[in-house]
């Protein structure tokens, strides 16, 4: 439809109502399905006013610019008295059936949005137009090219991974995961190491390659106390930590997120809540591990913590991509990034939900960080690190009043956090969380059967025992074993506990035993 006419705006010498005028204007192209309102989110969406072919979030002002335009265009703006009218025109449109969209904004599977086309992975054979429709939200701003390469960035992934292949897989499995906003794995990757090992060029990659607006930036305090910190969230595929500040308070919040769940989302100045369905994965990047207090083992066991320790030398540094304020990045890297997008689709997505989901198990060179980025974080682990080992098995015992002479696990278990500054688990919950523990991240230590059974004395947790170096006085002392001396010595099986009766009579049977096999004896009495 044309733009309306001025003699369509007047009623007599005057504007007509905003309603008539709401009307008028949802039949254009330009705002009748060109432009949305989300009653779940109470947002405003516009088609390719910030990219090709996607839906971008735009703000009142912006809509009331599009009617101020029109209105100009059709020669009347001069007869509005009052800013007004145009807030109550825009209004009005909200109630319109082709502006009202009541359904969750989300975007489709396996449709990616690139600058020359659209890409519908369930036929990659070529390139679509751009369309409105299915919405999509979410652009990658850059030219799609199936036949790209990309040397420079295998050569920097190679270097980032210290030349573990199966590193190289795990990045590859956990990018893919950023780009189809696989959420379901229920896993957040965290990267640690010194400088200059590559860490902000990794950090800089995926926000190139998922886009810079799809983007958000937090700490770990906004995401866990800022009320309207989760509303940024919607439609992000990449959601990246700082190591900013030290934060040790609760997680809630990164744990609703990894756990795949709804997040209640508010907006300043705006009456009422909606939920939020996250799309985006959570990378940490920072020189040191983080430190949550409460982290439970269920959170836990979500962490992928890799390590960056490939260290480039003074000198041979590059600038391989370099992020501007404008969202763009320039670099030998970022003129690959369609060909880092044909690499990370190249992965079988099974292999690739199978690294992501139990990388302990799939990535070898990656198990010391696997348990030690939750050993600061979980006095449990910590405990199994630093004094445990396969054995017979241990009573789980309870609490006494000076756990330092015990020799059960769970008093064993509050020496070990008083003398390191832990805080213990209760009780009721250290079986669980012990169990947990071992079978995720310590199989390396060869851990095999590890259960909780219930015996006449107690429970008892079985293929577990203390290790005999803390008993031992040269390594006590920081010095080497004794010679001939094992780190890990064969140990007695456990005996079960037995009453007076039982011990008489077993000490009965041993002497019988001893006298039928020595026969009688030669000497005279």
């Amino acid at each position: 439809m044309k733009i309306p006419q001025e003699s369509e705006w007047l009623d007599g010498n005057s504007l007509v109502s905003p309603i008539i005028a709401a009307t008028m204007l949802s039949r254009l192209r330009r705002l009748g399905s060109l432009v949305q309102y989300n009653d779940l989110t109470g947002q405003w969406f516009m088609y390719s006013i910030r990219g090709p072919g996607v839906w971008s979030e735009c703000s009142e002002l912006f809509v009331n610019s599009v009617i101020h335009r029109i209105m100009l265009e059709s020669n009347v703006y001069h007869r509005v008295k009052s800013p007004s009218y145009l807030s109550n025109v825009r209004n009005c449109l909200q109630y319109t059936n082709n502006i009202l969209c009541l359904g969750y904004p989300e975007n489709p599977r396996n449709f990616f949005v690139f600058n020359n086309g659209v890409l519908d992975l369930n036929q990659p054979s070529s390139l679509q137009p751009h369309r409105p429709y299915p919405a999509c939200y979410t652009l990658l701003p850059y030219d799609y090219d199936p036949a790209a390469g990309c040397p420079n960035f295998l050569q920097y992934i190679q270097s980032f991974c210290s030349h573990n292949d199966d590193r190289v897989e795990l990045i590859r499995a956990f990018m893919r995961c950023c780009l189809c906003s696989w959420t379901h794995v229920q896993k957040f990757m965290e990267v640690v190491g010194e400088g200059s090992t590559g860490k902000s060029v990794f950090q800089n990659v995926l926000m190139a390659l998922v886009g810079f607006h799809n983007t958000v930036v937090t700490s770990l305090r906004d995401l866990n106390c800022n009320t309207f910190e989760a509303s940024s969230l919607l439609h992000k595929k990449l959601i990246c930590v700082s190591d900013t500040e030290f934060y040790s308070g609760s997680v809630s919040v990164l744990k609703q997120i990894t756990g795949n769940d709804f997040l209640v989302g508010r907006r300043k100045h705006q009456q009422g809540a909606f939920n939020i369905f996250i799309e985006g994965m959570v990378v940490i990047v920072g020189n040191y591990p983080m430190y949550p207090r409460y982290a439970t083992t269920g959170f836990m066991h979500r962490l992928i913590q890799f390590p960056a320790s490939n260290v480039v030398k003074d000198g041979n540094e590059r600038r391989l991509i370099q992020p501007h304020g404008t969202g763009e990045f320039e670099g030998p890297l970022a003129d690959e990034l369609s060909a880092i997008f044909n690499w990370v689709l190249g992965q079988d997505p099974v292999d690739a939900e199978k690294l992501v989901r139990n990388s302990a198990r799939w990535v070898p060179s990656l198990r010391d960080s696997v348990f030690r980025g939750s050993v600061g974080s979980n006095s449990i682990s910590s405990w199994v690190e630093d004094e445990l080992i396969p054995g017979p098995g241990m009573y789980v015992g309870g609490a006494v009043k000076d756990p330092s002479k015990s020799d059960m696990a769970y008093p064993t278990y509050i020496s070990y956090c008083t003398r390191n500054g832990f805080k213990p688990v209760s009780l009721k919950v250290f079986s669980t969380n012990l169990l947990s523990r071992i079978r995720d991240s310590f199989e390396w230590k060869g851990f095999v059967g590890v259960s909780v059974e219930r015996k006449r004395v107690g429970m008892f947790i079985v293929g577990i025992s203390r290790s005999p170096l803390l008993l031992d006085s040269d390594n006590l002392r920081g010095g080497a074993l004794g010679e001939g001396r094992s780190a890990f010595p064969e140990l007695p099986p456990l005996k079960e506990h037995t009453t007076p009766e039982e011990t008489q009579h077993n000490t009965l049977t041993d002497q019988r035993a001893e006298q039928e096999t020595e026969g009688p004896s030669d000497e005279q009495p």
